[in-house]
């Protein structure tokens, strides 16, 4: 579901489990699991996404910002995107068709280029699958040598290069005295939030003609899956750069392949090694 359709609440008794499961893995006191749930459980039964959600209640900035990343963190854990749309529910799935295209990619970046700061998130996404919350947490202590390292809850630390052109932009707009790899320019020391990340992305979408309910950030995941899939990397290789605890839920994007076409460039890269 999504905020275009309904406001209806998204609080199940599915969600409530993964709201007990979730604060009794992040808690370690009574406040703070109230603290947790009572948050968690508003957003998702007031319908809205977490950037409506946020401008409709009344709350300090720091506050805000700290409900912020408790939703953030949860929609990771209970494979759910930056809009509250449920991907993966009791074995179904909503299908690609949210999935931007290279070309839709491409346009976006072309009309950012100005922004850097938005400019290198779009291409973390489409590029190594960043979900939002994985974009606004990078951290230059997260990468040496132009080889990043991402550990996510549950899973092994999984290492990849990036792009030598995600780490010139990142180096462009980059504070030495800030860990963050995308900063919040009017906090010093501190990185972008969600909400303000997400607002920007949304901005550029309305002005690039790609404003619809099925496309939001998460989108650039889908894009960057099925490319993968495409150019022939592992499943189990998409599944840690996705971070995707269940290697069925990575499955799913092989569907978008022509198999017969992988298998005859499979065999034609083999051939071509004894015909060197």
């Amino acid at each position: 579901m999504t905020s275009g359709t309904s406001k209806k609440s998204r609080l199940t008794k599915d969600l409530q489990n993964k709201v007990q499961a979730f604060t009794q893995i992040k808690c370690s006191a009574k406040t703070s699991t109230r603290l947790y749930t009572n948050a968690i459980s508003a957003w998702l039964a007031s319908g809205l996404t977490i950037d409506e959600y946020l401008s409709s209640v009344a709350l300090s900035p720091s506050t805000k910002h700290q409900t912020c990343a408790i939703l953030n963190s949860f929609c990771e854990f209970a494979e759910i995107d930056d809009r509250g749309a449920v991907d993966f529910h009791k074995g179904q799935r909503y299908g690609l068709k949210d999935s931007f295209t290279v070309e839709q990619v491409k346009t976006m970046l072309s009309a950012c280029r100005d922004n850097i700061r938005l400019h290198v998130a779009i291409r973390l996404g489409a590029q190594c699958g960043f979900r939002l919350s994985d974009c606004v947490n990078l951290r230059w202590s997260m990468i040496s040598n132009g080889i990043c390292t991402i550990t996510r809850k549950g899973m092994k630390p999984f290492r990849f290069r990036m792009s030598p052109a995600i780490i010139t932009e990142l180096e462009q707009i980059r504070e030495y005295d800030n860990d963050f790899c995308l900063p919040n320019t009017h906090i010093p020391g501190t990185g972008i939030s969600s909400e303000l990340l997400g607002r920007e992305f949304r901005k550029l979408q309305k002005q690039c003609g790609l404003y619809a309910a099925q496309w939001t950030f998460h989108s650039l995941r889908h894009c960057f899956a099925i490319s993968a899939v495409e150019k022939g990397l592992s499943v189990d290789t998409i599944r840690q750069m996705l971070g995707h605890s269940d290697i069925q839920t990575t499955y799913i994007y092989l569907q978008r392949l022509n198999r017969q076409s992988v298998v005859d460039d499979g065999m034609n890269t083999i051939a071509g090694i004894y015909e060197q």
